[in-house]
């Protein structure tokens, strides 16, 4: 009876160490799963952030994108101004250039004509300069004639 006994109670003791190792892997099971819970709880906050910041960054993103379409718009606008403005000065330059033009020929021919003026009158100068000095000669010529024969006149008498 001694072996029935000794074989119930090694039943026994295997019995209790497959419910004792069954509790621990209960109790493991238990952790996992906890531990699985919480890297899951985990997880969904960080994609509900990342989710959050995400959507943070797209609008940030739309709000940048239409203040350049309006800065580009703006600046378009002001190129075809200053477009508009460097054409209508270009044009007005050569309006401009063209009067000088016309407006300076008559200034033009106005100088020619008094250089030429000018040019007669020199040689007018020029020439009586030249018959003035011609008769200064001349008188000075006759009155030392005229002074050597007096002075033979007064020599003589």
């Amino acid at each position: 009876m001694l072996e029935i006994a000794f074989g119930l109670c090694s039943m026994c003791a295997h019995a209790a160490a497959e419910v004792e190792a069954a509790e621990q892997a209960r109790q493991q099971a238990l952790a996992d799963a906890r531990a699985e819970a919480k890297a899951r709880a985990d997880a969904e906050a960080r994609e509900a952030a990342l989710t959050a910041s995400l959507a943070e960054l797209q609008l940030e993103n739309a709000k940048l994108s239409q203040a350049a379409r309006w800065r580009d718009e703006g600046l378009t606008s002001q190129l075809g101004e200053l477009e508009a403005r460097s054409g209508s000065a270009e044009a007005q330059a050569r309006e401009l250039a063209a009067a000088v033009a016309k407006e300076t020929q008559p200034l033009l021919r106005q100088v020619s004509g008094l250089q030429a003026q000018l040019a007669q009158l020199q040689a007018a100068w020029k020439a009586s300069d030249a018959a003035l000095r011609s008769q200064l000669s001349a008188a000075e010529g006759a009155a030392a004639a005229t002074g050597d024969e007096a002075a033979r006149h007064l020599a003589a008498a």
